[in-house]
């Protein structure tokens, strides 16, 4: 964050992490937490059957993401917010696989598919649908399959899937499943390289300027497009291809 963005530790203030292993919730390590904007990260070490320890490189990213995210954007963790925030999450740690991926191995657009034992990863930003969960059967890739329950916080894992497939067509193009309409993305427009350092300016942006705690999915789409007009214009490939992934998943 220091060399990407400028940004001294999570709070801007130069706060200490403190990161601790081997960490228990009622009895079970399945599981890696943020403590809000505390600093504090817990990471446990899986049960052997369905999740190995939880410390991957883009989980461990995506927990740090949280803690910024608690000093900037301050979103919540139910409901909606609570979706936005893991989506948020999520985008960084992928940014932050690919940037190390050369020490410490392959990225890829899979979340925590190191821990994940019985099934291919936590979510799949290429094709959501092909995770499943014990709530909605496979996770939802559009807004049309949007989860209104009760369940995993208000679906906070389940949503952040949808904005997940967003930032994969935005950013490498593609075909919703659902919508069957298909994007360019800025790789094939501008080259890998510039297609993410174009993403990872943009989300911290728009969470340093445009996302509030009480942001929808319709404000984020707002967020993101401004966030991308400001660094690119409105005319560009940039604003254009985020544009259209977001005509894909049905968020208009």
């Amino acid at each position: 964050w220091a060399n990407t963005k400028g940004r001294a530790s999570y709070d801007d203030r130069n706060g200490s992490v403190l990161e601790a292993v081997h960490a228990l919730w009622d009895g079970t390590g399945t599981n890696a937490v943020s403590y809000g904007s505390s600093g504090i990260l817990a990471f446990g070490d899986g049960d052997g059957q369905n999740m190995r320890s939880v410390t991957s490189l883009d989980v461990a990213a995506h927990e740090f993401a949280h803690t910024v995210v608690a000093h900037t954007a301050r979103l919540g963790n139910r409901g909606v917010p609570g979706a936005l925030n893991e989506h948020v999450a999520d985008a960084f740690g992928l940014f932050t696989e690919r940037r190390m991926g050369n020490e410490f191995g392959q990225w890829n657009f899979l979340m925590g598919e190191e821990v994940m034992i019985r099934r291919l990863a936590l979510r799949n930003m290429e094709d959501p649908q092909s995770v499943q969960n014990g709530v909605t059967g496979n996770d939802p890739d559009h807004m049309s399959l949007f989860y209104g329950g009760t369940e995993d916080g208000g679906g906070v894992h389940l949503n952040a899937n949808i904005l997940d497939q967003w930032l994969y067509l935005w950013l490498n193009g593609g075909i919703n499943r659902t919508s069957q309409i298909g994007v360019t993305g800025l790789t094939q427009r501008l080259g890998e390289e510039d297609a993410f350092r174009m993403g990872e300016r943009a989300y911290y942006r728009a969470i340093t300027t445009y996302i509030t705690p009480n942001s929808s999915f319709e404000s984020f789409r707002a967020a993101m497009l401004q966030s991308v007009a400001d660094l690119a214009g409105q005319e560009s490939a940039e604003f254009s291809e985020a544009w259209d992934a977001f005509e894909a998943i049905g968020l208009r």
